[in-house]
């Protein structure tokens, strides 16, 4: 006997599984059956995957992030490779994807090493979500003075897609108070917020 959600199309199945949780949908949902597994990984509906949250920092621990990488891989480059697939697969049904960048540490570099693959991947499938880039750890201004930000390609990400931005800064902020105009001029830029080590963090934007 046909179960009674497999009689729905699959516009309404989606609608369904676009009010799941991101981890059950990656743990659970995709188990169900084929029917589920191929419309999770090869989305055609807008928006089903929600928010994705890609974060460096916890790429580089094993077991973390389960919605953009498999627990069972060890090395750095393996786990950000398996997530820029993950991405890869799904950008369709991705509405806006969450960046998160600790420049603490190893961090910076390994944002300088990952970044331009993942924004170097939106530009080729032609992918521009709504992105919130967050850089934390007290270090924004070495991450804007870095070639990377100033790239072409990386402004080619940024023009279309930037919706909120939020950098901490140590305290050099103010060298940097042009150049953050200029993104908010030619971006979407809704919301950015300077949080600044040991001083009132000034907010700019709704």
């Amino acid at each position: 006997m046909e179960a009674l959600i497999d009689t729905l199309s699959d516009e309404l199945v989606c609608e369904i599984l676009h009010h799941l949780p991101t981890r059950d949908k990656q743990r659970s949902a995709q188990l169900v059956c084929k029917r589920w597994h191929n419309l999770l990984k090869h989305p055609h509906s807008p928006g089903l995957w929600g928010t994705v949250t890609w974060d460096l920092d916890q790429l580089s621990q094993a077991g973390a992030s389960p919605e953009v990488m498999d627990d069972n891989l060890s090395r750095d480059d393996d786990r950000v490779l398996a997530s820029l697939e993950w991405l890869g697969f799904r950008v369709k049904g991705i509405a806006a994807l969450r960046v998160v960048v600790n420049t603490s540490n190893r961090g910076l570099n390994q944002a300088l090493r990952y970044l331009p693959a993942l924004f170097g991947s939106m530009v080729t499938k032609e992918w521009f979500p709504k992105l919130v880039l967050w850089v934390k750890g007290d270090r924004g201004e070495d991450f804007l003075g870095s070639e990377m930000f100033t790239a072409a390609a990386f402004m080619d990400i940024l023009v279309p897609s930037l919706e909120s931005l939020q950098i901490d800064f140590g305290e050099a902020w103010a060298e940097h108070t042009a150049q953050l105009e200029q993104i908010a001029q030619l971006t979407g830029l809704s919301t950015l917020i300077l949080d600044v080590k040991d001083n009132k963090p000034p907010v700019y934007g709704s």
